[in-house]
């Protein structure tokens, strides 16, 4: 096998990681765009997925393809120079796709969408379970303040208010 294809290959799953933190980092940045300076709070109107989705399905492919078209010439450069394909090439796509890997399950682990659940989330989920659109809890609140609640909301007035002990309890 040629060494540009092998290096197409070896580098093919850290360029697509790459491209999909780039595309997802790009997304948020567009998506914050759209919600301050365009739509704000207000409903959005139905058609705008596909105005987000397509344009960074075409940036990841492009992304990708790029990254790939350099490791691909790598490679070449490498084959016309007569070396072999050296362990630090090996080592470098398996540390980068363990390293962005890692980063990745790092993010979701945070964020909450893995582990245990944070306790925003948590009571987000309570008051969705009971009927309610919106959830609140005090700013910077602390296990051992009066005010470590969670509050359910409709209409911009609290419903249910439950302390963060007891929905810590029921979780």
């Amino acid at each position: 096998m040629k060494l540009r294809y092998l290096y197409a290959l070896l580098f093919c799953i850290p360029a697509f990681l790459t491209a999909l933190i780039l595309t997802a980092l790009l997304g948020g940045v567009i998506g914050g765009i759209l919600w301050l300076y365009v739509f704000g709070d207000n409903a959005w109107p139905q058609g705008i997925d596909l105005f987000l989705i397509i344009p960074l399905i075409i940036v990841f492919t492009g992304i990708w393809i790029i990254l790939l078209t350099l490791a691909f010439n790598v490679g070449k450069a490498q084959e016309t120079s007569g070396n072999i394909p050296s362990k630090r090439a090996v080592s470098l796509a398996l540390s980068a796709t363990v390293f962005l890997s890692l980063m990745i399950v790092f993010h979701q682990w945070r964020i909450g969408n893995i582990g245990p659940k944070t306790t925003s989330a948590a009571c987000s989920d309570y008051c969705k379970d009971n009927g309610y659109n919106t959830s609140m809890m005090p700013p910077r609140y602390s296990s051992e303040s009066n005010d470590a609640s969670c509050n359910c909301m409709e209409g911009g007035k609290i419903h249910i208010t439950i302390p963060l002990s007891e929905l810590r309890a029921k979780g």
